[in-house]
């Protein structure tokens, strides 16, 4: 499982942009930012990187969801397709200007041939943050409000594998701090700039996530009885392991995961795929037992004593973590997810979280939408490893988000 948006993308936008045409990462880092429209219209640019190094740049917009790929065009201009990845024909240009520092502080936005609109960047502070465990020294970004006053803190949980690099969380930074949050990205172990491995254990991880917990407890900008955890993927299991190590954690989101084990997800996964393929009757079930088997044979070295790491992530059950945690916790879940199987994983988790020493909770499944909460319109698999097709977030997402964690404020 990825982190929101998967490799897949970097790699069919890799094809798109013409060698040498992206700015560096350095020149992007000062278009990202948060910018406040007329009627309060947020957009925000957010960049990530390749699987070869290269930087991409993506415009997200709140109100009707988009999130796009952009592409440059002349001195600071930029324009964007119809499509996250399609590219052409241009739908709309973005251009910024006023530069302060090594940030540029307007944006200039038009649609086609129609009347631009200039939104102003928001005030957001961001600072290098970095915390240790275990001789391990981890490297992250702090996302500072407007205001000088302690605010609540929402730590990023990355996703699995070699996914978790703090930019691969894109707009979610920048939104929650405009939002009023303190928030934490950091690179996950042996990704980014951490020093380590992440072939380690759901254990390990959380105990990284409850060190930089206790870091940002030092931070005067910290309210340290509101504090919370959204995990992403691979990430929404750890969040309640974390949970368990470190008894401040206030609220949780969980998106995309988190529900039954990742052994499930494992086979649900492949499922999907077998069956986009055609396969059906016996050779699907045929094709799924050796994959249940695969997962077996995990489950059965963590039973022995000698897991290896991949065994000791995939068995994790969060039956018994969920039920001992008394804060918040929100659950978002893609309708046609690929990596779950979702009726499933949510009546799963609703009956869990109601016999759980929570008190307020919500599990929400949002129509048609994949992993990471792309909208799709076929659903099948293909459509999400391909990126084709794909433009915005589920209908309604960040308000939807944006209204619940504003209660923790």
């Amino acid at each position: 499982m990825k982190t929101i948006l998967t490799s897949t993308l970097c790699v069919a936008l890799m094809s798109t942009l013409l060698p040498g045409q992206a700015p560096s990462a350095e020149e992007l880092r000062g278009y990202c930012g948060c910018y406040r429209f007329d009627e309060g219209r947020l957009r925000v640019i957010s960049y990530r990187r390749g699987p070869t190094g290269q930087p991409i740049l993506l415009f997200n917009d709140l109100t009707s969801n988009a999130i796009r790929a952009m592409s440059p065009i002349g001195e600071d201009r930029f324009q964007f397709g119809p499509g996250l990845i399609q590219l052409e024909p241009s739908v709309a240009s973005v251009e910024f200007s006023e530069a302060l520092g090594s940030e540029y502080t307007v944006m200039r936005y038009q649609e086609g041939h129609g009347e631009a609109e200039v939104g102003e960047r928001i005030g957001i502070e961001r600072e290098n943050f970095r915390f240790q465990r275990a001789g391990i020294d981890f490297e992250g970004s702090l996302y500072l409000p407007q205001g000088d006053q302690p605010a609540a803190t929402i730590i990023l949980v990355p996703g699995s594998e070699g996914s978790g690099v703090r930019h691969n969380f894109d707009a979610y930074p920048w939104v929650f701090a405009e939002a009023g949050f303190v928030v934490l990205a950091y690179d996950k172990r042996g990704t980014g700039s951490s020093g380590g491995s992440w072939q380690v254990s759901l254990e390990i991880l959380a105990a990284d996530v409850v060190a930089g917990l206790d870091k940002l407890r030092e931070h005067e900008r910290v309210d340290d009885t509101k504090m919370g955890a959204f995990g992403f993927s691979e990430g929404a299991w750890v969040a309640p392991l974390a949970a368990r190590q470190d008894g401040g954690l206030r609220f949780i989101v969980a998106q995309s995961g988190g529900s039954m084990t990742k052994g499930d997800s494992f086979v649900e996964k492949h499922r999907r795929r077998f069956v986009e393929a055609g396969l059906e009757g016996v050779a699907l079930e045929t094709a799924l037992q050796e994959k249940r088997e695969y997962i077996a044979a995990s489950a059965a070295r963590v039973e022995a004593g000698n897991p290896k790491p991949f065994d000791a992530r995939v068995s994790y059950d969060p039956r018994a973590d969920w039920l001992l945690y008394d804060g918040d916790v929100l659950a978002i879940m893609g309708e046609v997810d690929v990596l779950q199987d979702t009726p499933a994983c949510a009546q799963w988790l609703r009956d869990v979280l109601s016999e759980s020493a929570s008190e307020d909770w919500n599990v929400k499944v949002f129509p048609r939408a994949h992993h990471g909460m792309f909208l799709g319109s076929t659903g099948e698999p293909s459509e999400f490893a391909n990126m084709h097709g794909l433009s915005q977030l589920a209908p309604g997402y960040w308000n939807f988000l944006l209204t619940w964690l504003k209660q923790q404020l």
